[in-house]
């Protein structure tokens, strides 16, 4: 078993079914676009988007999804860690 410590991401890099990416290293405002969070949701659930809201910036979304520092122990056998439902992040 290994300790690893974990801090709040510095990059994050996402896919969504090819539909969007995002990396908070190559920023661009369409990424900035797609996280801004919803003004709320309608009766169906879905998200409702203010189309005059400011991009959000790669910093801000990093901030977003910040956490405190959190070990873990990682198994280099099975290069598995236990599930930890604090460091799910969306």
């Amino acid at each position: 078993m290994l300790d690893v410590t974990l801090s709040s991401p510095s990059r994050i890099t996402k896919s969504n079914d090819q539909q969007y990416w995002l990396d908070t290293e190559a920023w661009t405002e369409a990424m900035g676009k797609i996280v801004i969070p919803p003004a709320g949701h309608d009766e169906n659930g879905n998200a409702i988007i203010d189309e005059n809201a400011a991009p959000w910036t790669a910093q801000q979304y990093l901030e977003s999804l910040a956490f405190g520092e959190k070990t873990i122990q990682v198994n280099g056998k099975t290069a598995s860690f236990d599930f930890d439902a604090e460091l799910i992040v969306a």
